[in-house]
């Protein structure tokens, strides 16, 4: 059986954990950690995200949500800058920071994702 490495794993859980809480409080609020901007649609998005993280992390198997992770925030960070399309802003209510911030946990995951060693055990 192949694990993620300790870093994708740990990486996994605290995004995870992080993903949870911002999910979770963007329920309640349209701006989280006073500056981010968010949805209805984008929390229950981040709390799944969050939960599977979390989930993937502890049973050491991470590697693959980080890269889809990583890929989902880039791409949804570089959208909210395309002006033709405006309906990323309009179901997400994602602000520039938010953008920013998007773009960079997703260049983070790619990065733990690749540099992280895998190993294999017995099953």
């Amino acid at each position: 059986m192949l694990d993620s490495g300790k870093i994708n794993n740990i990486f996994s859980v605290v995004i995870g954990a992080f993903l949870l809480l911002a999910g979770i409080w963007g329920i309640y609020s349209d701006v989280i950690f006073n500056v981010l901007t968010t949805s209805f649609t984008f929390a229950i998005i981040q709390i799944m995200f969050g939960v599977m993280g979390i989930v993937l992390g502890l049973k050491k198997h991470a590697k693959g949500y980080c890269i889809l992770l990583g890929l989902l925030l880039i791409g949804v960070g570089i959208l909210r800058f395309v002006p033709a399309v405006h309906y990323v802003i309009d179901a997400f209510n994602i602000n520039e920071p938010a953008a920013y911030l998007n773009m960079a946990l997703g260049i983070m995951a790619l990065i733990v994702a690749y540099t992280g060693k895998e190993r294999v055990h017995a099953s």
